[in-house]
C-alpha cells in the first residue's frame, strides 16, 4: 500500500505545475516552452531530491515521532492545496514565467510542497527513491508541456483547481493514513 500512497504522492507534486503552464503565453515560441518546461520540471526534481537529502541527514534525530511529524507535513500541505485552489478558481494566482530568473523564482516557490515532501520520504521504506526522482520528472514534464500550449480561461482555471482539490485530498488522505500506520 505505501508504493500506492507513494505514486499518488508523487502525482499530486507534478499537478503543482499546471497554474504555471496555463499562465505562460507562448503562442507558438517553442524554445521559450521548452526553457520554461526544463526550469519548472528540473527545480522539482531538484528540491524533491534535496529534501529526501536533508530529511536523511536530521530526520532520524527524531524516528520516535515520525508518525506527528508525516501527519502534520502531509495534512498542511494537503491544506495549502486545497486553499491554493480557491486562489486558482478565482484567478487570483498569477506566475510568470516570461524571463528565467522569474522563472526560477516562480520554481522554486512552486516546489517549497515538493521539498517538504521529499523531506518525508525519508520514512518510507522499501521504496527506490531514484524512481521517485524520475517519476517526478516524466509526470512534471506531462503536465507542464500541455499547459503551456493551453490558453487560460475559465475552464483551464477550474481544471486546475480541480487538480489542486485532488492533490489536496491525496496528502489528507496520506496524512490520515501514514500518520497512523507506518
Amino acid at each position: 500500500m505505501n508504493w500506492l500512497i507513494h505514486s499518488l504522492i508523487i502525482f499530486s507534486l507534478s499537478v503543482q505545475v499546471v497554474p504555471a503552464g496555463f499562465s505562460l503565453n507562448v503562442g507558438s515560441d517553442r524554445l521559450k516552452a521548452l526553457t520554461a518546461t526544463a526550469i519548472m520540471v528540473s527545480v522539482q526534481t531538484l528540491m524533491l531530491g534535496l529534501g529526501k537529502l536533508l530529511g536523511g541527514s536530521f530526520l532520524h534525530l527524531i524516528e520516535q515521532w515520525k508518525h506527528i511529524i508525516i501527519f502534520a507535513v502531509f495534512f498542511l500541505i494537503g491544506i495549502r492545496m486545497l486553499m491554493d485552489a480557491f486562489k486558482i478558481r478565482k484567478g487570483k494566482v498569477a506566475y510568470n514565467l516570461e524571463n528565467s530568473k522569474l522563472a526560477i523564482l516562480t520554481s522554486i516557490a512552486q516546489s517549497i510542497n515538493t521539498f517538504l515532501a521529499g523531506m518525508m520520504f525519508y520514512f518510507f521504506t522499501g521504496i527506490n527513491f531514484e524512481t521517485s526522482l524520475i517519476a517526478i520528472f516524466f509526470l512534471t514534464s506531462f503536465m507542464m508541456l500541455p499547459a503551456i500550449y493551453t490558453k487560460q480561461d475559465n475552464t483551464s482555471r477550474i481544471f486546475s483547481s480541480f487538480l489542486y482539490v485532488i492533490g489536496g485530498g491525496v496528502f489528507i488522505f496520506s496524512a490520515f493514513y501514514l500518520g497512523f500506520s507506518l
